[in-house]
């Protein structure tokens, strides 16, 4: 049968409660025999309204005929069982359940994506994850769960910043290494003599910045070619692909990015991929604010501390 990753999340509340609850009705519709469970791990909240208590994360390895959207769905029916709430964006919730993987799937929607577009620069999902599926294989990066932990937690964390804004990326760059409390004096300027962007680095942190030329139309052919380049010889922890907003609101961003979401591998199209090799990112400059947020929440993810609920 199919083989199915989820993460389970819960820090409102009583998240102990809520977790067990979460596991029963899991197995109550896959079966005791389907589900298995990574320990309980703690974890402080990434993201979202300042002075949220403490996480409890967890991820399930689960066996189903079962379509990923019926999974989906079954995961929806739970959390709204169990009283979730979907008002701010990384607020405290009872319960979040997510489908990270399904077998080599790669569905790209407004709605619903697998693999779940965060969980390779996630600490706190990879590490509970390698007691589940170290060897199972994210499709867009190709890399096992096992490889993605150690990239993401050896060193510092790092990014490439790519897009065709680039005073707009220098500012988002300068904007995240200053809400991480860093110093960012001599960098995230523009060079007099070439125009290319000075990277920040420092033993902490490094972000680089490299420019995409602008797309006419949304053409996979022209993306592809445009992120030939894009290599990534000093193994940056993640790319992050910055890219124009729909003109209109009645527009889905995933529907307008689709040639990106293409190139990067996100879409189960057949299209030509880029030569970067581990995580990416697709990210839409809707609201620079909310932008720099995912940056800042990205590089936090990556080391955050975490420790089994013992």
């Amino acid at each position: 049968m199919p083989r199915c990753l989820i993460s389970l999340g819960a820090n409102l509340g009583d998240p102990l409660a809520s977790m067990h609850q979460a596991l029963f009705w899991l197995r109550k519709h896959f079966g005791d025999a389907q589900v298995h469970s990574s320990r309980l791990y703690r974890t402080p909240a990434i993201g979202g309204p300042e002075n949220q208590q403490e996480f409890l994360n967890a991820v399930v390895a689960l066996e189903t005929s079962l379509s990923p959207w019926d999974v989906w769905g079954i995961i929806r029916d739970i959390e709204q069982r169990m009283g979730r709430s979907r008002n701010i964006r990384w607020e405290a919730r009872a319960i979040d359940i997510d489908v990270l993987l399904y077998e080599q799937a790669r569905i790209w929607t407004p709605h619903f994506k697998v693999p779940h577009p965060r969980m390779t620069t996630r600490r706190f999902v990879l590490e509970p994850a390698l007691e589940v599926a170290a060897d199972w294989v994210e499709p867009v990066s190709g890399w096992t769960i096992a490889r993605l932990h150690q990239h993401i937690t050896s060193g510092v964390p790092s990014m490439v910043l790519s897009g065709n804004q680039v005073d707009v990326l220098l500012g988002m760059g300068k904007e995240a290494v200053v809400e991480l409390g860093l110093m960012a004096s001599q960098c995230f300027q523009r060079t007099e003599s070439t125009g290319v962007a000075v990277p920040f680095r420092s033993d902490q942190l490094w972000i680089e910045v490299t420019e995409t030329p602008r797309l006419p139309t949304v053409d996979v052919a022209s993306a592809v070619e445009s992120m030939a380049v894009l290599e990534n010889p000093q193994q940056a922890k993640l790319l992050i692909v910055a890219a124009n907003p729909p003109p209109q609101d009645d527009i889905a961003w995933e529907d307008w990015l689709r040639c990106w979401a293409d190139t990067l591998g996100m879409r189960d199209t057949g299209a030509t991929r880029i030569h970067w090799q581990g995580p990416r990112y697709l990210l839409p400059l809707q609201n620079l604010h909310w932008a720099t947020h995912e940056l800042v929440a990205a590089l936090r993810a990556m080391h955050c501390p975490i420790e089994p609920r013992e």
